[in-house]
């Protein structure tokens, strides 16, 4: 192949390439992507619209007591696996890069001694419920803006409810 043909070819992929993207730019000008907020206890949890039309039914809120009868902390125990790169879960274990989440429900927030917390998650207050822990979980960078905590949170509902069912049996 000569290197006439070798332009024309990597040419044809950056056309059809900015060609993908402005297709992708006009669709969204003519189908937006919206969020409807369902609310709960003390948050709010984001649901496409997408999403409550798929289902044919409009956004309800979350039942948190219900999720949380039915959870299993088993489960949660392996949703939590997703965290161990960050936290420590034994009574006096380290923190990492993120603080040792032993009996986190019920805990003052931004309160695990020798744990650096960024000022938003100080000014936030108060103590972590099963409710403020859901609503934080399923969206950290959004309930505490400025959260130091980089994960992108954990969005199935009864994954939530497992995970939190685990972390208060610690």
């Amino acid at each position: 192949m000569s290197g006439l043909e070798l332009n024309k070819f990597a040419a044809a992929i950056l056309i059809a390439g900015i060609l993908v993207m402005f297709v992708g730019k006009i669709g969204d000008a003519f189908y937006p992507y919206e969020k409807e907020v369902a609310h709960h206890g003390e948050g709010a949890v984001e649901v496409s619209s997408d999403e409550a039309v798929a289902a044919d039914v409009p956004a309800q809120p979350v039942d948190l007591g219900a999720l949380l009868a039915a959870a299993n902390i088993d489960s949660g125990k392996k949703v939590a696996k997703k965290c161990v790169a960050c936290h420590t879960f034994e009574p006096g274990g380290a923190n990492k890069v993120g603080p040792n989440l032993s009996g986190i429900v019920g805990k003052s927030v931004a309160s695990v001694s020798g744990f650096t917390y960024s000022d938003a998650m100080k000014a936030l207050g108060g103590k972590w419920s099963k409710e403020r822990l859901y609503d934080f979980l399923n969206n950290p960078k959004k309930y505490v803006k400025g959260t130091k905590m980089a994960f992108a949170g954990v969005k199935k509902p009864e994954q939530l409810a497992d995970l939190i069912a685990y972390l208060n049996s610690l």
